[in-house]
């Protein structure tokens, strides 16, 4: 189920950034796009092996990250039943604390020191350190993710660029592609689907329009 609904996540992400790619915000689609593929690496891995174990340490860090806040604002919520849900919070955190020797990721207590390590895991490094590591930038407002929105004119003025774009899009359309067939043969592989057919066809229409192989390595890095 929790892999299932995390494919269901990743299906539902990317469309969001199709979205934006077919209104001309070429700029922005790498934003949900990174959504997706962690959600799409984290389902990988639960599923890869001991899945009924990894997806409760996953389920699990939910208790640690609401107790966080409820921790952080004492005075939230202040109704008896409130109340006494907070409580039933704080002491099942407190009962799974050692499951998380890193607070600040849920497979920590698997041995695994953060979203690369499962990347590794799954055969999706390059997908971290690259288009991964790339929508981080445009996620925060660092300078590599305000470059793409300045530009200087040929007297060296500067020009801001708020509008519409098809800059790298066919790079970000080709990410969108490898995380939708990636996330059908998973469901294919998990649930039985009988799909393999269906999964070689998309890999096949993948290869003729992007290059490369969408289950193998990497994306084309001149599609980038």
């Amino acid at each position: 189920m929790i892999v299932v609904s995390l494919a269901a996540k990743v299906i539902s992400t990317v469309r969001a950034s199709l979205t934006l790619a077919e209104a001309g915000h070429a700029r922005e689609v790498d934003i949900p796009s990174r959504s997706a593929l962690e959600a799409l690496i984290t389902a990988l891995f639960i599923a890869q092996k001991e899945s009924v174990r990894r997806a409760k340490r996953w389920a699990q860090y939910a208790v640690l990250q609401k107790a966080r806040v409820l921790k952080k604002y004492p005075d939230l919520f202040k109704k008896p039943e409130h109340l006494k849900a907070r409580a039933k919070i704080l002491q099942h955190a407190g009962n799974l604390k050692k499951l998380f020797p890193n607070p600040n990721f849920w497979a920590s207590g698997l041995g695994k020191r953060g979203l690369r390590d499962l990347a590794e895991d799954v055969g999706m490094g390059w997908h971290y350190d690259m288009p991964y590591w790339s929508a981080s930038q445009s996620t925060h407002g660092g300078a590599i993710a305000v470059d793409r929105y300045l530009d200087l004119d040929a007297d060296g003025n500067p020009i801001y660029n708020v509008g519409l774009s098809l800059r790298n899009l066919h790079g970000e359309l080709a990410l969108c592609c490898n995380l939708l067939a990636r996330t059908l043969v998973m469901l294919n592989d998990v649930c039985k689907l009988e799909l393999k057919q269906i999964c070689d066809d998309l890999a096949v229409e993948y290869t003729t329009v992007f290059g490369g192989d969408p289950l193998q390595g990497d994306i084309d890095s001149g599609q980038r």
